[in-house]
């Protein structure tokens, strides 16, 4: 009971620490501004391209979004930062002096915890800052100019669209990340955190169409870009994304284990 008790304090106060760092991160904080940036961009574009003396129905807004989640760009941009969150602190942390005082006061698993923990809130709290920053500011950009009446239940099947698909770039992206992990400390390289999900992204779809087009699974865009409200082949698709994460996170544990171990 009393180890237990010095377990959950652990994984506790790395919670802690981890998100304490996430908000201290300026990686973070650029790269929200850099998807924001970007969505402001090409809501910018596609207002050029319909040419300002259209009349704007009501709603456009919102196809705008969609519009941009749609793209293949905005999956690659998405897919290359997604490791530098807080991947790359991992290899920080083994590169720091500070870093063999503070696992002596915790156990391996607690660290171990809060890193993937730490990668999770990352990612997602990313994605989700900078798309709904994004889309805030789309809707500012479009919705006093929307003329008609609003339809509830085309607004709601937007909505619906948006948030599967911010839901879907989460789950890709954290793939990504736990790649990035795994493969920055095996390497010993901060920089491989940075490398690895663009590289990796267009590793494995390079492979799918040459050999294994067939198997759509293996189609990095799919990740990202399947949007049906839960139909088979989506929940599918999650599935296997989620023991992908689960084998990378077990693959970044275990080679965390064997480095402190000196192997």
């Amino acid at each position: 009971d009393i180890m237990g008790t010095k377990n959950d304090r652990n994984t506790s106060g790395v919670y802690r620490a981890e998100a304490l760092r996430l908000i201290q991160s300026r990686r973070i904080w650029i790269l929200c501004g850099i998807l924001w940036l970007y969505l402001m961009i090409q809501g910018t574009e596609i207002c050029r391209e319909v040419g300002a003396d259209r009349e704007i129905i009501r709603g456009f807004w919102q196809q705008t979004v969609i519009q941009i989640l749609r793209k293949k760009e905005t999956v690659v941009l998405v897919a290359s930062v997604s490791g530098i969150a807080h991947a790359a602190s991992c290899m920080e942390d083994f590169q720091s002096r500070f870093y063999k005082f503070y696992l002596a006061r915790m156990d391996v698993g607690a660290y171990i915890r809060g890193k993937i923990f730490g990668n999770f809130i990352g990612v997602t709290g990313m994605i989700l800052a900078a798309g709904m920053l994004g889309i805030l500011g789309i809707y500012l950009l479009y919705s006093p100019a929307e003329t008609g009446t609003i339809e509830w239940k085309k607004e709601l099947e937007a909505w619906q669209i948006i948030v599967n698909m911010l839901f879907t770039y989460c789950i890709g992206s954290m793939v990504l990340s736990s790649m990035a992990m795994y493969f920055s400390v095996a390497a010993e390289s901060v920089y491989l955190a940075y490398l690895i999900p663009f590289v990796s992204f267009f590793v494995i779809y390079i492979m799918n169409q040459r050999f294994l087009k067939e198997i759509y699974y293996l189609n990095p865009y799919r990740w990202f870009l399947i949007e049906d409200y839960l139909s088979h082949e989506k929940l599918q698709m999650w599935g296997m994304l989620f023991l992908m994460y689960l084998g990378w996170n077990g693959l970044f544990a275990d080679r965390v284990v064997r480095r402190l171990n000196g192997e």
